[in-house]
């Protein structure tokens, strides 16, 4: 389902040949924000450009986007928003497309548009659940 959910957003959002989504823990996703982000916490989702600087001849049997998720920030955002762990993952790892795409969301228009499509794709493959938040 996942799968079908990524190559769904690909076909409106591509961002190249190859996609590797990874689930992982927190003391991961902490290394990989401090390494990559200069910021010194366990974050949900992190998504990498690989291809950018890449010559495209030889891009196209590599790996050009990473996205990893931690499974421990799914787990507690899903609780919390009374979800459940499947759709907070197939959340993450939309916006985790989006940011490949190019997308951020540095401002409450771009954050906004950012959930608005996530959430279209959530409906789409009925994973769209009620939120207490």
């Amino acid at each position: 389902m996942l799968q079908a959910l990524a190559a769904a957003v690909a076909e409106h959002y591509p961002i190249g040949a190859t996609l590797q989504v990874i689930l992982t823990d927190d003391k991961q996703m902490r290394e990989l924000n401090r390494t990559y982000r200069d910021k010194d916490y366990a974050t949900d989702v992190l998504s990498f450009d690989l291809g950018q600087d890449m010559d495209p001849a030889a891009a196209v049997d590599a790996a050009i986007g990473e996205i990893y998720i931690s499974l421990e920030r799914a787990q507690d955002q899903a609780d919390a928003q009374g979800a459940t762990l499947l759709t907070e993952i197939a959340r993450l790892l939309v916006h985790g497309q989006l940011h490949l795409a190019g997308y951020e969301h540095d401002t409450d228009a771009e954050l906004h548009f950012m959930e608005s499509e996530t959430d279209k794709y959530l409906e789409r493959f009925e994973l769209l659940e009620n939120r207490t938040n």
